[in-house]
């Protein structure tokens, strides 16, 4: 009964397509959910990433164009040029001459050109070719497990990524730059399908469906899908996006966007979390190995605390700590985008928010969260989210989500 008003909610043509889907089931219940398997597509995560970014645009997604651009961002012109060749030399194993005659031609083509020709490389092919006409352009390549195609006309782009084996997945993207954007995720055998359509007022549907499971819902954003589907998307649409490489968007519940947050309120220089960071940092070295793994993790897991300890400790570590510090800041390189997600969103004065943050959060956070929302409100509550939680049921309209 729950999939059958669900495939009344839907559109006329993703009710005819989870139709097909539900019959070509059999109505036998999968193991594990269609999508999740290993393959191509999540093996390459990192250049399909680099294609696919999906972020924020006021309230609704947006495909994230300046992602194509990489480490080049914010360069001149033979800045970039010469980090497009080392790439080249380094990581393609391109002998210099040529490499310097490819990195003249790559420095002039359109950005999403380039991470094509990255995820092209990584997957290998036995086949490829390209076309250009004014303002339309066109590449693919096949072979060796993974197939994929790039159109572009002007703003409009499709985007098409197949695995060529088992679990025999793709991921098709269209995009105009303006609004509309619409993700197509199923495989070869019609297992699952997901839709995500966005229109170019930002209306947002979502049909999925996987095995029986048929999810279909609607709102008047992005912002405000996530907000009534929260479960869905954490637990469903987003690990489906990321298997299959597509980099999710950030949101106010993600543990780094709520690690800036704190440290934003938090006092400048905590005198005890400095000498946490300093012993975790200490202890990089130690002659456990496990004491090792889980300072490196804690590290890593609060980044946005020991930020400044960590860039500093770089200079002057042992070959082990240096090892582990770059991990800890590869596995952290998207923390400049975490904290212009935080100041675009204004997170740190968001009232409702931060109610919401002080319920999972330790006591010294607790009462950092509390200063601020009595700088906000004018309340004196303290760090008590009970209270606060009441004082928010009587006053709507305080501010914030």
């Amino acid at each position: 009964m729950k999939a059958e008003r669900a495939l009344r909610r839907m559109p006329a043509w993703a009710a005819c397509l989870v139709a097909v889907l539900v019959a070509a089931a059999g109505g036998e219940q999968p193991k594990a959910e269609p999508g999740m398997q290993k393959g191509f597509l999540n093996e390459l995560a990192g250049p399909v990433g680099g294609l696919v970014r999906l972020g924020w645009k006021g309230q609704a997604l947006r495909l994230d164009r300046q992602h194509w651009e990489g480490d080049l961002a914010g360069k001149g012109p033979q800045e970039r040029l010469k980090a497009i060749e080392a790439d080249l030399v380094k990581n393609r194993n391109m002998p210099k001459e040529w490499a310097a005659k490819q990195a003249q031609r790559l420095l002039n083509a359109w950005p999403a050109e380039r991470a094509f020709e990255k995820l092209r490389t990584k997957a290998g092919c036995t086949s490829s070719s390209s076309s250009t006409g004014g303002q339309f352009r066109r590449r693919r390549f096949s072979g060796r497990g993974l197939a994929a195609e790039m159109r572009v006309s002007g703003d409009d782009l499709v985007l098409k990524i197949e695995e060529e084996g088992a679990p025999f997945r793709s991921v098709e993207l269209r995009d105009n730059g303006h609004g509309v954007l619409r993700l197509l995720v199923t495989d070869a055998k019609g297992s699952f399908l997901l839709v995500v359509n966005q229109s170019a007022n930002g209306r947002l549907s979502v049909a999925h469906v996987a095995g029986e499971k048929v999810f279909a819902r609607a709102a008047e954003s992005f912002q405000a899908f996530h907000d009534r589907n929260r479960p869905y998307v954490a637990g469903r649409l987003f690990p489906l996006l990321r298997r299959v490489g597509v980099i999710v968007p950030w949101t106010r519940h993600d543990a780094k966007v709520k690690a800036v947050v704190l440290t934003r309120l938090s006092a400048a220089a905590d005198p005890e979390q400095v000498a946490l960071g300093r012993k975790l940092i200490k202890e990089l070295d130690d002659d456990s190995f496990q004491k090792r793994e889980q300072a490196t993790k804690a590290l890593s897991k609060d980044f946005a605390r020991y930020r400044s300890l960590i860039e500093k400790a770089t200079a002057g570590a042992s070959p082990e700590a240096e090892g582990r510090l770059a991990r800890i800041m590869a596995e952290n390189r998207d923390q400049d985008g975490v904290g212009r997600f935080v100041t675009e969103r204004r997170l740190t004065e968001d009232v409702g928010y931060l109610i919401h943050l002080m319920e999972g959060a330790e006591r010294r956070d607790r009462e950092a969260i509390a200063r601020k929302l009595g700088k906000l409100t004018g309340q004196k509550l303290g760090p008590d989210p009970v209270a606060w939680k009441k004082w928010r049921s009587e006053n709507p309209a305080a501010g914030g989500g």
